[in-house]
């Protein structure tokens, strides 16, 4: 299984790249790769041509596909490796080990996808495990031009995990919102 870091958005409500932000020690992207490298041999940062320079010390996937969100990742990283992902977000602060781990062991490969899931039965796609049988109708949707991972998952057969932290799926898309939780001036 390969780990992914989804680095390749735009961070425009942010005003500047999320993934370069730093919660830990290192910048977030950074710290979601070493984060999966306790569950994953081989990681991968998919992110845009532009942010490539940024992770030249990583191995980095080049988005293919331009203004489509995360499903550009998913499939340009399903190009270059032919097996299961695990992919994490990179605007997600508090996500953490424990949860990556709980992740990891209640996989079930003979489901299209493992998906965490909150109370309210909303999908977290963004930290979640794509099996191999995930592609063919990640790849029909893409061409359909219809780019919601949500709406993929909801016509797959797929592993829900019920959330025991909701706080580690908190995104922060707003730099306010940054520099209160590391109280930054």
């Amino acid at each position: 299984m390969h780990g992914v870091v989804l680095n390749g958005g735009k961070s425009t409500r942010m005003g500047r790249d999320k993934g370069q932000l730093i919660y830990h020690s290192h910048p977030q992207t950074i710290h979601c790769y070493h984060l999966l490298q306790t569950v994953c041999s081989d990681v991968v940062i998919s992110c845009r041509e532009d942010q490539k320079k940024l992770y030249s010390d990583y191995s980095t996937v080049i988005d293919l596909y331009e203004n489509c969100g995360p499903i550009s990742g998913l499939l340009s990283v399903y190009e270059y490796t032919k097996s299961p992902l695990l992919v994490l977000a990179c605007d997600l602060p508090f996500f953490n080990e424990n949860t990556l781990q709980h992740l990891y062991k209640n996989r079930n490969s003979t489901k299209a996808a493992t998906v965490y899931t909150h109370s309210d039965q909303r999908l977290e796609p963004l930290c979640s495990i794509w099996e191999i049988s995930a592609l063919e109708a990640l790849r029909a949707q893409f061409l359909s031009g219809k780019y919601g991972l949500n709406r993929i998952l909801n016509q797959l057969p797929i592993q829900r995990i019920p959330i025991v932290n909701p706080q580690s799926f908190t995104n922060v898309n707003e730099y306010d919102v940054y520099k209160k939780i590391t109280k930054k001036t």
